[in-house]
């Protein structure tokens, strides 16, 4: 699917004001994006931003209320599904055959998709020593732990080679030897033209991987970008994570060059222009009846970033 040198980019994934709302603010509202072959292009967004339901939509598995959304030049929002022969999925959740072997569920899962012989057995190989699977692979599912479980996943999204590959919160449960193969696997999918979509809360290992990172909020797209451009655009900032000594409220600070400001229990975050505001917020927060149990002064990352484009702060 790559396009060649001098011609214009193919378009794996093309989204022009797609709505599925469950109810006002959740779901997608109109939202609108394009996917080049050859991206990994990672969602981010809290718990209950409308990621999964974006991700649903690619799958066919939610009805489109408005706009469009065509897939591997398809229009899914039509209602075609022949795209799903070429995609390779991950979801949150998955199922396996309990009493078969690991190996033997994605051998299943392979030849579902056209995939065999010995091309197929050493591909697969390779992938179980990826993910740390080689010395469990003949035995049986039911004998796995949840991380296990979501690794053998994971392999079976990517065992047949997919021009789309849709992987739902892919971090969750796994460790992190395998998040660095993982992402060494996407990274060579780009480099083959194939297309990755990603949505995920996890913004460290998507500001490794990802092509491309869009921002989603209340089930709208706030901002897209490259990682290192939306770092640039907070990296003169200066982010202060404060600890509270008790559950008091803090109200946003009104003070010239404090960003962005964000509080969850007893944890407060705020984005300033310059090290000397640091006195005068935590004025502030005194002012308010807390009190400080700890200062924490770091630079900028791309979880700042979405903090700043979003006013929300967005948790593993």
């Amino acid at each position: 699917m790559a396009a060649n040198a001098g011609s214009p980019p193919v378009v794996a994934i093309e989204a022009h004001n797609l709505t599925c709302e469950h109810a006002p603010g959740r779901g997608v509202c109109s939202v609108s994006l394009a996917v080049n072959a050859g991206e990994c292009y990672a969602v981010l967004g809290r718990n209950g931003s409308g990621k999964s339901t974006l991700t649903r939509l690619l799958l066919g598995l939610e009805p489109v209320g408005g706009g469009s959304l065509v897939v591997l030049g398809l229009p899914v929002a039509r209602g075609s599904r022949s795209h799903l022969g070429r995609l390779g999925v991950c979801l949150d959740t998955s199922a396996h055959w309990e009493a078969l072997s690991g190996w033997q569920n994605a051998c299943f899962v392979a030849r579902a998709y056209g995939r065999s012989g010995r091309a197929l057995e050493g591909r697969l190989a390779r992938l179980f020593e990826r993910a740390g699977l080689a010395p469990y692979r003949d035995e049986p599912v039911a004998t796995y732990s949840f991380g296990m479980r979501r690794k053998l996943a994971l392999v079976e999204a990517l065992c047949h080679e997919p021009d789309l590959v849709v992987l739902d919160e892919p971090t969750a449960g796994v460790d992190e030897h395998f998040l660095v193969a993982l992402a060494e696997l996407l990274r060579e999918r780009g480099a083959r033209g194939q297309t990755t979509w990603l949505a995920s809360n996890d913004v460290e290992w998507a500001a490794c991987v990802a092509s491309r990172v869009a921002f989603l909020e209340a089930g709208r797209l706030e901002v897209e970008g490259t990682p290192e451009a939306l770092v640039r655009e907070v990296s003169p900032l200066c982010e202060v994570h404060v600890t509270l000594a008790g559950g008091v409220r803090v109200p946003p600070p009104p003070l010239e060059g404090v960003r962005a400001f964000s509080q969850e229990g007893t944890s407060l975050r705020a984005l300033v222009g310059e090290a000397r505001q640091l006195p005068r917020l935590l004025e502030h927060v005194g002012a308010a009846g807390a009190e400080v149990a700890r200062v924490e002064v770091t630079r900028a990352t791309l979880r700042d970033a979405f903090l700043l484009k979003t006013g929300r702060e967005l948790r593993p």
